[in-house]
């Protein structure tokens, strides 16, 4: 696990599956007040009775709560698909986390941080170091320096720890430190800054396709330049890099230091080459020149390209399209039209599979979810409606048969299934999925956090003349995933909602939490941007 403290992306990378955008259009239509223009509403895309075969379009435009179109017999689907036990849980992780929870709960923050960090040591790349991952983050936020004084005379040593994940997560603490002492402390800042370099080279010994290897290394370089040994450590990792496979961290060594840009296909591993696509994502968003930006997203949008083009049919992997139409709209309207034609043909062209059943997901998220045309959100919602039809062809109970598929992966299918009928106004159908995935996928899973989120918004979705009905359940939902990017999402919807109620004083409250308690994620950023507008809102209409 990584943590997002470098991190200054949009929140569409969050996940393939969050649902917040087909809800937002339906559920906040009719609900504006004076400071609705501060998020985009607009009911009038949604597709007609006779494109949909619902019972009652009027109701479903105007998001009435009351209307549910007629099941498509999704429980009696899902009653054949057993993921047995569900996902296999390291032997021990489970009750570490919750060792460490108990100690959060108590309001013990510097002894619940280092039993996270040892969750994240002693089980790597498991759901539960995630959830670890998210909640030391979580913890940090807003803390006093007196706070983190006493955070850190609790921290495991490097010593103590042997795994780099652990390690990186010591290192992130210290870099914290180091801006927190920024110029005003020099000389404390320098401490930090040592103990970084005195571990950074540790974290490039292991797991050399992992994509935060480019955050690591612009932070060991920081600290070895500020340090005076900047140029030592260019020429080790150089001549480091001459040793490896080729792998993301060659492919980053040399192109950082060397000046060397080898070509996609040098990177032989599926999530090697992701961790490119993400590099030049990122890279993207950093430039200051509007033609390097475009550069840098050219390359990701072909990466992205590349991979749905390669990725085995039956062997589905998420967010190819997702990304490539992201890359794409970066570029301009033109070339996001470009990449919407060129996924319609290619799903138009590819016979049924799981994976284009998967992008077809991505392609009606993605018309459905931003700035579109009528006529493409109609589109968006007719594609909700075929990825329907084909599940009720049996694409989707296939794939979770298929051991194959991860099963992280199978769970998320499910997941968006749920999506599809809550894009078509099928609820009990969505509510039965997402409960389908939390039979098999707890809190700490992608899969379990995307469910439980989609239930708190589907309370939202049927409770739209009670807001407080929908507040309370995305509140819980927050309270119970700490440090989640979903929790982030939920409770920006509870500060829409609060608008929406003509209180904005309340939904300010609500955005200040959020910049707090997700300090080193996207989505703060999206919350002060949301605050000042709403600032700027009340003023004018004093």
């Amino acid at each position: 696990m990584r943590r997002r403290i470098y991190i200054v992306l949009s929140c569409a990378l969050l996940s393939a599956v969050a649902l917040g955008p087909i809800v937002h259009r339906v559920c906040l239509a009719t609900r504006s007040t004076v400071y609705a223009e501060s998020r985009e509403v607009d009911a009038s895309v949604r597709p007609s009775e006779a494109e949909l075969g619902l019972q009652d379009a009027e109701k479903l435009q105007t998001g009435d709560a009351g209307e549910v179109v007629q099941s498509r017999a999704v429980s009696e689907l899902l009653s054949n698909l057993d993921l047995g036990s569900g996902p296999q849980i390291a032997p021990g992780a489970g009750s570490r986390l919750a060792e460490a929870d108990a100690l959060r709960e108590q309001s013990t923050p510097a002894e619940a941080i280092r039993a996270y960090i040892l969750v994240l040591d002693q089980f790597p790349d498991t759901p539960q170091a995630k959830a670890a991952d998210e909640r030391i983050a979580f913890l940090l936020g807003g803390r006093t320096e007196a706070e983190l004084d006493a955070i850190e005379a609790a921290l495991p040593s490097p010593k103590e720890l042997t795994n780099v994940d652990g390690i990186t997560a010591l290192g992130q603490f210290y870099f914290k430190r180091a801006g927190d002492a920024g110029e005003g402390n020099p000389e404390l800042a320098a401490k930090y800054l040592q103990l970084i370099y005195d571990i950074g080279w540790g974290v490039f010994q292991d797991d050399l396709d992992d994509h935060y290897k480019s955050k690591l290394l612009m932070g060991y370089l920081f600290a070895a330049d500020a340090l005076g040994k900047g140029e030592e450590r260019r020429v080790a990792l150089s001549a480091y890099a001459n040793t490896l496979e080729p792998c993301f961290t060659s492919w980053l060594i040399k192109f950082e230091l060397d000046g060397k840009e080898l070509p996609f296909d040098y990177v032989k591993s599926e999530k090697g080459r992701e961790s490119v696509r993400r590099y030049y994502a990122e890279k993207a968003g950093e430039q200051s020149s509007p033609a390097v930006s475009a550069s840098y997203y050219a390359k990701a949008r072909d990466a992205s390209l590349q991979m749905l083009i390669d990725q085995p049919r039956e062997i589905p992997v998420l967010d190819h399209g997702r990304y490539y139409l992201d890359a794409a709209a970066a570029l301009g309207e033109e070339q996001r039209a470009a990449a919407v034609a060129r996924l319609e043909a290619w799903i138009a062209n590819e016979p049924l599979s799981i994976m284009r059943w998967v992008v077809r997901y991505e392609l009606a998220m993605f018309l459905t979810g931003g700035p579109a045309t009528s006529a493409e959100a109609r589109a968006g919602f007719h594609h909700f409606e075929v990825m329907l039809d084909e599940a009720e062809k049996g694409i989707v109970e296939e794939a979770i048969d298929n051991i194959q598929i991860d099963e992280g992966i199978r769970g998320l299918l499910v997941c968006m299934w749920g999506h599809a009928n809550a894009g078509t106004n099928r609820i009990e159908d969505a509510e039965v999925c997402y409960n389908w995935v939390l039979t098999y996928f707890t809190n700490e899973t992608h899969a379990g956090s995307s469910a439980a989120y989609s239930l708190a918004l589907m309370e939202q979705r049927k409770n739209l003349d009670d807001p407080a009905v929908g507040v309370a359940a995305l509140e819980e939902f927050a309270r119970s995933h700490p440090g989640n990017n979903y929790s982030g999402e939920a409770l920006m919807e509870v500060a829409y909602t609060q608008i929406c109620s003509d209180d904005a004083a309340l939904a300010m409250q609500t955005y200040e939490r959020i910049e707090k308690e997700y300090w080193d994620t996207s989505i703060a950023e999206k919350a002060r941007k949301s605050r000042d507008k709403l600032t700027r809102q009340m003023v004018e209409h004093e």
